[in-house]
């Protein structure tokens, strides 16, 4: 007679990890993905995006205003209303503080609070790599918003003092301003004798053309 084979027997050669893999190949690839760290990106991205836009059209009347993301925007209205703020507890409190201190110009601040997001730890060898580059990322947005916040207010500025503030190679803010200016995004000139930065005054619209606008 032939031995009788247990039904738990069939499944002892598939190792758990084995079992693991397969279910993870029964999910669509984007299936994959935390979703926490997909919103982690999202926010991130959408901040570095939202804040210069709101500098720019709040000190430029004459803009058209446009919204990138209309759900960061939101969240950021709700986070500017709330009477108390705690420190952050998750991933959407330490952006939302982080936006608004890039809003401000504390970019220091605004990198610290990025970075100290948990989330990023899922990227592994990738981790410092990507910290690295936001850091870098939200130093010119940090400088691109400043401008857009106190062109108004200032007939020339030196590149040196921007250099000091935003700890960053004065021939790289020269880079970033001509480009805004090639763009047009910025009412200036950069005056390369003295290592200035000459702002064009225009017409300042009265309010009720500001609203017509």
């Amino acid at each position: 007679s032939f031995p009788t084979r247990r039904s738990s027997d069939l499944y002892s050669t598939v190792t758990p990890e084995q079992e693991r893999l397969e279910r993870q190949r029964q999910l669509p690839f984007h299936m994959h993905i935390n979703l926490e760290l997909l919103e982690c990106v999202y926010l991130t991205c959408s901040m570095l995006l939202e804040i210069p836009l709101l500098a720019q059209t709040g000190s430029s009347p004459d803009i058209r205003k446009k919204i990138i993301s209309k759900t960061f925007r939101r969240m950021l209205e709700y986070t500017e209303r709330q009477v108390f703020q705690g420190p952050p507890e998750n991933t959407r409190d330490h952006v939302m503080q982080a936006a608004k201190a890039l809003a401000s110009g504390d970019w220091r601040k605004c990198g610290d609070l990025i970075s100290k997001i948990a989330i990023w730890d899922l990227l592994g060898a990738d981790k410092e790599k990507v910290k690295t580059m936001l850091a870098e990322q939200i130093q010119e947005e940090g400088l691109r918003t400043y401008l857009f916040t106190y062109a108004p207010y200032y007939d020339t500025l030196s590149i040196a003092t921007l250099s000091g503030m935003f700890e960053m190679d004065a021939k790289k803010i020269a880079a970033i301003v001509s480009k805004m200016i090639s763009h047009e995004e910025l009412a200036a000139a950069l005056d390369q004798v003295n290592d200035a930065i000459v702002f064009r005054k225009g017409v300042e619209l009265s309010r009720l053309q500001s609203q017509v606008i």
